[in-house]
């Protein structure tokens, strides 16, 4: 008799990806186009509840899946940056001494022993202040 701890697949619920009212009523998430929505729960589709910071995912990826081109993947990446919703841990890329692609984490899930950050509950303060930084760093 099989126990009810057992991880047979007779026993597990298929995988989903959530969007609770809270975080689709945000405003940094109605501001998202409709690439970087469907970017950010592509994202999140490949969070397994225990490899937040280590999800690897390039723009090639992401213009293969949404698709598009890998300029515009790229651009979609920094917008869900500059709002908060993802953090690049390791930088990818081929300009790298390695070819692995950039891990990111999601900041509405915990990672590790630190809780989630809701950094997009900061939206916009936090989209000014890339932008400050942006035009400080160029006036050098």
């Amino acid at each position: 008799m099989r126990s009810i701890k057992s991880r047979s697949p007779i026993h597990k619920t298929p995988r989903s990806v959530k969007l609770p009212h809270w975080l689709t009523n945000s405003q940094a998430f109605r501001s998202l186009t409709p690439g970087a929505t469907k970017l950010l729960i592509i994202l999140m589709k490949k969070f397994d509840g225990w490899n937040n910071g280590e999800i690897p995912y390039s723009c090639k990826d992401a213009a293969r899946e949404i698709p598009c081109s890998k300029n515009h993947a790229s651009t979609l990446f920094k917008e869900l940056e500059s709002k908060g919703f993802i953090r690049s841990e390791n930088r990818g890329g081929f300009n790298i001494r390695t070819s692995s692609p950039t891990k990111w984490e999601l900041t509405i899930f915990p990672t590790g022993d630190r809780k989630a950050s809701y950094e997009f509950l900061k939206f916009p303060q936090i989209s000014n202040n890339l932008i400050d930084e942006e035009n400080h760093n160029g006036d050098q």
